[in-house]
């Protein structure tokens, strides 16, 4: 079994639902009482809303980026942000590692082409709303156009996942709210509705939002995680996040 090295913390929800998650996988896989091998970092999400915020990338990559390097000075064969938001510096990591690191919209974007969509509706934080980094990503490697909501519907995302969800403060009134916004999003032409932060999950666990099915990116990265870890895939990162 491969080492798989998880940059977490942000949020410890979202974390521990990728502990959760990574562990119940292998151990459905093997049996017994077999759980992953992981390494975990545990960021100070604080600083790193300080940083997102300021719009100080340089100072979050070098963060996250020794976080990265001490993860694989301790043994991981791979390493995973467990963090939508944090891929704004992936670039800047992947490039000082010497291990693949698993892009969470690489996996993201093979998910829905397998599927044959190629238009979505984002819910994320602002930055991954509004930063171009994430769409580009989409756009320019899977060819998936990306629709968001209007900037009071991305603010109110962004609120609900940092006042509630990253305190596990699950509440219906968001879920209707945020329900509206994907009913909008699909009579704009919306095929899906990606969860792209990973505490959304925790206010929508089914299948489908508005009538639109969801592709969590919680769940892709993690089971993505999985099949790495038993070898069920070749150990390469699906894209290098330094090309």
């Amino acid at each position: 079994m491969k080492t798989i090295g998880l940059l977490g913390g942000m949020s410890s929800e979202s974390t521990i639902d990728y502990y959760r998650r990574i562990n119940a996988g292998v151990n459905r896989e093997l049996g017994g009482h077999h759980a992953a091998r992981m390494l975990i970092y545990s960021a100070d999400l604080h600083e790193v809303f300080d940083w997102l915020m300021g719009e100080d990338h340089d100072s979050l990559a070098a963060y996250l980026g020794d976080a990265a390097v001490d993860l694989e000075r301790s043994g991981a064969d791979f390493v995973i942000i467990a963090c939508n938001t944090a891929h704004v510096v992936a670039p800047q990591i992947a490039a000082r590692l010497g291990v693949p690191m698993v892009h969470i919209a690489d996996v993201l974007g093979e998910a829905l082409t397998q599927a044959g969509i190629h238009r979505v509706g984002l819910f994320a934080s602002v930055v991954v709303t509004e930063d171009p980094f994430y769409r580009q990503h989409l756009r320019e490697h899977f060819g998936i156009e990306v629709l968001t909501a209007d900037p009071a519907g991305r603010a109110e995302v962004d609120r609900v996942i940092r006042e509630e969800l990253c305190f596990h403060d699950i509440r219906e009134e968001s879920r209707g709210s945020l329900t509206g916004l994907a009913e909008e999003l699909g009579s704009r032409g919306a095929d899906a509705v990606v969860l792209a932060c990973t505490e959304l999950c925790l206010l929508f666990p089914d299948a489908d939002i508005a009538g639109l099915p969801i592709f969590d990116t919680t769940t892709l990265h993690a089971e993505r995680t999985i099949e790495l870890a038993l070898g069920r895939r070749p150990l390469t990162s699906s894209r290098e996040a330094a090309a």
